[in-house]
């Protein structure tokens, strides 16, 4: 999972770079050290940490908050990952996956009532 956050990031990096290079550093720093370690807590920490310095009209913070809600769904914690994803869903670059990613998140949660 986190591989394929930091594919995306590579790839969307140049569309975004003029609109917040420090936060994409940022981001991108901290995936890629936690990819290593493969600690998904510590990159929860981390993009939770920058979801909360971006401002929600950054483009970036919808992508950030969608990566957090995949990274809260490998750690089991559905309700952090609901919460995280209401954010990316007011995102208009990150809706439509947000979306996706709610339903899959619903059809666990009835599963598992």
């Amino acid at each position: 999972m986190f591989r394929g956050a930091l594919l995306l990031l590579v790839a969307l990096a140049p569309v975004h770079a003029a609109e917040g290079p420090a936060e994409w550093a940022e981001m991108f720093d901290a995936l890629l050290l936690d990819v290593a370690d493969n600690d998904a807590e510590t990159a929860a920490f981390n993009l939770q940490s920058l979801l909360n310095r971006l401002d929600p009209d950054d483009p970036l913070h919808g992508q950030v908050a969608y990566w957090l809600a995949h990274t809260y769904i490998s750690l089991d914690q559905r309700q952090l990952a609901h919460e995280a994803l209401d954010i990316a869903m007011e995102s208009v670059v990150a809706r439509d996956k947000a979306l996706a990613l709610h339903s899959q998140l619903e059809s666990i949660d009835r599963r598992i009532e």
